[in-house]
């Protein structure tokens, strides 16, 4: 049997593409009048295909879906729609910044450009699709695109943002 946590939500996927957030209980899921929610859970019975296409945590979405994004001199704030909120030191978002031009080409090993800056300041930032933050910085260097998997994954385990191919 699955659990439902009641701080989680669940998105049902129905088989017509459309879907539906669910928040709290089981009771208040049920309420929205998804008939078919109980059999899901029952991991012992199916459901039909032809009313639910899949059913997943909505933790695994909602934690790489930025809520608020904030920034003051010497750090990136950002509430994610889990409620998780990671803070990212400007400095290190600019050295490690995944652009080709930072990295010191396209290389498979990077050769850093970036190690030398000692201050910086962010100017603004915009999202880039449903995925990732593009960042401007104070030297005028807009060109690194911080996925949000990454900026997330890097919060989690306390190094901040680390770009994928400087990953161990």
């Amino acid at each position: 049997r699955v659990s439902l946590y009641r701080t989680s939500g669940l998105i049902f996927m129905k088989s017509d593409g459309s879907q539906r957030n669910l928040w709290g209980s089981p009771g208040s899921v049920k309420d929205l009048g998804f008939q078919c929610w109980s059999k899901c859970l029952d991991l012992s019975s199916s459901c039909s295909h032809t009313e639910i296409y899949s059913l997943f945590r909505s933790r695994e979405v909602l934690d790489t879906i930025p809520d608020d994004i904030q920034y003051n001199n010497t750090s990136l704030t950002i509430r994610w729609k889990d409620g998780k909120e990671c803070s990212y030191d400007l400095l290190q978002l600019r050295r490690k910044c995944p652009c080709a031009q930072c990295r010191g080409g396209h290389g498979p090993v990077a050769n850093r450009q970036t190690d030398s800056i000692q201050q910086i300041r962010l100017v603004s930032w915009k999202k880039v699709g449903r995925y990732a933050l593009q960042l401007t910085f104070s030297d005028n260097h807009d060109l690194g695109i911080y996925t949000y998997d990454l900026l997330r994954k890097g919060c989690e385990e306390g190094t901040g943002y680390i770009p994928p191919d400087e990953r161990n």
